[in-house]
């Protein structure tokens, strides 16, 4: 072999060498893990758990979702795709001035080779709750001791009706209850009697209606003659219909309900007493209040809880479901107990228990699509009661129960449409999966010890807080939630 073929031959090994390393070298860089997406994008920070996928290349059985600085249990699917379960309540999530906070994602391998943070997980604040404002007079007095009513009008007014002085007060705010109007009145109807216990409703077309309680004494209602009245208000006119009476008896329910359904009629409920037993009373409207038709529910509900409560929901179809505390075939006390009307109120079925002794609710609240949602309070031991949510599919057939807290708390729910399904109890807001089946994270909306509270919501899906501070004097509250989707 001459010295040039020798040569030849080492410049084609050379040239093989390199090629090899270079090769191998491009291969191993080709190898390297890369994300090249994550679903999804963005979450609400009330969300307790959700699925975390990230996407890329050459993923290995050893590859571990690193989310908000913390090495996740990871469930390796293929080279190309990974995902976790991802807990927000356990985690330190700092949010903006915009109510935003964005989390970086990145994935370590199983030679803890980890992979630059080239996704970002956006976690947007929800609800974001305004500063609450105290209601200062001519809204709602200071030392007012029960909670007033609150109801959003069809053109997204707020309005407030309380009763001081043996009147009924009323309020409204065109700016989601940042300033309230002056108070106007209705004038009592007798000189030796009171109104109280004001309900409000408003339909589709700007009509705002309301009921009271008319009795000579209010802390001894059975002892006089007491009333029921209507009334009604374009909202636009302001001008209220001239009262009139919807029943008398010789003790009327001071806790009255109304409502407009989705059959367009407007709807009230009440009890009447006598000698020890309530008679359970229906009234239907289908002209807007002029005329109404009266059904009764039951003759003997046996209840000296004061006052009784009584409340009315409805869904898209002609159901109607009441509640309402009993003694019925309880030993120790009230429980509580509804019935459903599948014929708009003129027939009922039989009582059954909602929430077992020494139960309190609001009463049900359906969605669109027949589920059933409740919150209250039960009491699982003597003397000690939690707070609940149950939930049904089967429009009552059977319920499922959560206990939100071990401690008592008064409560409120709002199921619409526009804001979804939310809980409000003591001071923490929650909302809920669209069928009820998942609880979100809870949220305070006030830093407050409070007393009782009530919940509304608007087409727009803002949701207001109405509450009342749990200390003398009793001072309302309010405060304007903003539902980010």
């Amino acid at each position: 072999m001459t010295t040039q073929n020798k040569f030849i031959r080492w410049i084609i090994l050379f040239f093989f060498w390199f090629w090899l390393i270079f090769s191998e070298a491009c291969l191993f860089k080709s190898r390297e893990i890369e994300i090249t997406a994550i679903s999804p994008t963005e979450v609400l920070g009330d969300l307790p758990v959700f699925t975390l996928t990230v996407f890329g290349h050459h993923f290995n059985n050893g590859c571990r979702i690193i989310f908000n600085g913390q090495t996740l249990e990871t469930v390796f699917v293929s080279e190309s795709e990974l995902n976790c379960q991802v807990e927000l309540e356990p985690m330190t999530i700092t949010y903006s001035v915009e109510h935003e906070a964005r989390i970086p994602v990145s994935i370590t391998d199983e030679k803890q080779n980890n992979v630059e943070f080239e996704k970002y997980l956006s976690i947007k604040e929800n609800p974001v709750f305004d500063p609450e404002a105290r209601l200062a007079d001519p809204a709602v007095p200071a030392d007012y001791y029960y909670l007033p009513e609150l109801v959003v009008g069809n053109t997204g007014i707020l309005y407030l009706a309380w009763c001081q002085n043996d009147d009924i007060y009323f309020s409204r705010s065109t700016d989601q209850g940042k300033s309230w109007s002056a108070y106007t009145t209705f004038p009592q109807q007798s000189a030796k009697s009171g109104n109280y216990d004001p309900a409000m409703a408003a339909d589709g077309t700007g009509n705002l209606y309301i009921i009271w309680t008319q009795s000579a004494n209010r802390l001894y209602p059975n002892s006089a003659q007491s009333a029921i009245f209507f009334a009604k208000v374009a909202e636009m006119e302001l001008k209220w219909s001239v009262p009139r009476i919807l029943a008398e008896s010789e003790s009327c329910s001071k806790t009255p309900r109304i409502m407009f359904s989705n059959q367009n009629q407007v709807v009230v409920v009440l009890g009447a007493k006598k000698s020890n037993l309530y008679r359970l009373t229906l009234l239907t409207s289908d002209d807007f209040g002029e005329s109404w038709l009266q059904f009764t529910i039951s003759e003997n509900i046996f209840n000296n809880f004061d006052p009784l409560p009584i409340l009315l929901s409805g869904d898209n179809s002609s159901i109607y479901y009441f509640t309402y505390n009993d003694y019925y075939n309880t030993r120790y006390g009230y429980a509580v107990y509804f019935r459903t009307s599948e014929d708009l109120g003129q027939s009922w079925g039989n009582e059954n228990p909602l929430l077992s002794i020494g139960g309190e609710t609001k009463g049900i609240r359906p969605d669109e699509k027949g589920n059933l949602f409740c919150i209250g309070s039960d009491m699982y031991l003597p003397y000690m009661s939690r707070t609940v949510f149950i939930r049904s599919t089967d429009r009552g057939k059977s319920w499922e129960k959560t206990i939100l807290s071990e401690k008592y708390s008064r409560s409120d729910l709002i199921s619409d449409p526009a804001t979804g399904i939310g809980l409000v109890y003591g001071n923490n807001f929650r909302r809920v999966s669209e069928n009820g089946g998942q609880l979100y994270r809870e949220q305070k909306f006030t830093e407050k010890a409070v007393h009782d509270c009530h919940l509304v919501g608007d087409a727009a899906g803002n949701i207001f807080f109405l509450w009342q501070e749990d200390q003398s004097p009793y001072g309302i509250y309010f405060s304007h939630g903003r539902l980010q989707k």
